[in-house]
């Protein structure tokens, strides 16, 4: 069974919520730069709170995100639809930069060994992100006799996966912000 963007979205803001709540008042060096660094580069996210969980109740979840710059138009619109695994790159990858403040992986060019890294040029980075921080592994296909690594962007995410995604992100989460 495949997660829906909405039940995705709704999963990772509950990491952010326990992310705010184990924080109590705790800022470290790393947050504090990643957090400046993540507010400069996205001027329409300056007059938002830079650590806030409360969406105003007159707003949807998914909206508030696109907002705060982390969806977009088609996460909204199609909040029912199964996660595409490009789509679930995006929105981990924006998610962990603009709400964990958790900073990219400045060399991505380990990621050049999917095949598949280019066929979507917006992608990218994203992919590139969530592939080398572990979050979401390559599938393995026959390619002319050989084996070949691939993220299969048009892929759906299943649930499970989905879980596992959570329990990663929260793990690099607490390596790069909050120590105990």
């Amino acid at each position: 069974m495949d997660i829906t963007v909405k039940n995705f979205v709704e999963e990772l803001w509950q990491l952010k919520i326990q992310a705010t709540e184990n924080q109590t008042g705790k800022k470290t060096a790393n947050q504090t730069e990643n957090q400046n660094f993540a507010h400069q580069n996205y001027v329409h996210q300056k007059s938002l709170p830079p650590n806030s969980t409360n969406v105003p109740e007159n707003m949807d979840l998914l909206h508030w995100g696109h907002l705060r710059g982390w969806l977009e138009d088609q996460d909204e619109v199609e909040k029912n639809a199964p996660l595409l695994r490009r789509s679930a790159a995006r929105i981990i990858h924006q998610f962990m930069k603009l709400e964990l403040f958790i900073p990219d992986v400045e060399d991505i060019s380990p990621a050049n060994q999917l095949q598949d890294l280019y066929t979507c040029r917006v992608c990218v980075n994203h992919v590139a992100q969530v592939y080398l921080q572990n979050l979401m592994a390559p599938e393995e296909i026959d390619f002319q006799g050989h084996t070949a690594l691939i993220f299969n962007m048009l892929g759906t995410v299943p649930l499970q996966e989905a879980q596992s995604i959570i329990k990663k992100l929260r793990l690099l989460q607490k390596q790069n912000n909050f120590p105990e």
